[in-house]
């Protein structure tokens, strides 16, 4: 009987040994994710002598990977963050809001089980500020992550990001006062969550 116990678990272990190696190969596969984070946001500043700091703040993200290879994949993801922006004066505190439309490449190192990857990419920022009208940007991204296989399907990821990005033109849109500030949706990011492959 213990023979029989030991044999069944060596072949199921051989299967699921196979299968995550079938994993390690994304060609003509497609994989979404969904994930969750802290962003460390970039400074703007209002009237050209006010510093606006940022605080830390939340970012969620969802996306979509196409293998092209087995180490090249493409990659369509769209990240919301929130945060706040602080200044002396009390009147200019506000929350930002950007959201990235990101289209990239990932160069992936696959093997068993986890896949670490380095990537980058278009980001199209879409700003926006308490109060303030602020001009859209086009930045570049740098990310680098793993995938931690956890079935054949279905994986843990963690990943850090870096957005760059010129600044962006916001102004007041109170009638009660008129200013304008420089807006800065640069960040660097630490996302974590799962991702699927079908």
């Amino acid at each position: 009987m213990k023979r029989i116990v030991v044999a069944i678990a060596v072949v199921l272990l051989a299967a699921l040994n196979a299968d995550f190696a079938a994993a390690e190969n994304l060609t003509d596969k497609l994989a979404v994710s969904g994930r969750i984070g802290f962003t460390l946001p970039s400074d703007s500043e209002w009237n050209g002598n006010r510093s606006l700091t940022a605080d830390t703040g939340v970012i969620l993200g969802v996306g979509l990977l196409y293998g092209i290879s087995r180490n090249l994949a493409a990659e369509v993801e769209y990240t919301h963050s929130n945060y706040d922006l602080k200044t002396d004066a009390f009147f200019r505190d506000g929350t930002a809001n950007v959201n990235d439309l990101s289209l990239g490449l990932q160069w992936r190192f696959p093997s068993r089980q986890a896949t670490p990857y380095v990537g980058g990419g278009l980001s199209i920022l879409f700003n926006d500020y308490t109060d303030a009208s602020v001009e859209n940007t086009v930045g570049v991204n740098l990310k680098g992550g793993i995938d931690y296989f956890v079935s054949p399907r279905l994986a843990l990821n963690a990943e850090m990001k870096l957005v760059i990005s010129p600044t962006a033109d916001m102004y007041d849109q109170s009638s009660s006062s008129i200013g304008h500030g420089s807006f800065d949706p640069s960040s660097f990011s630490g996302l974590f969550g799962i991702r699927y492959f079908f």
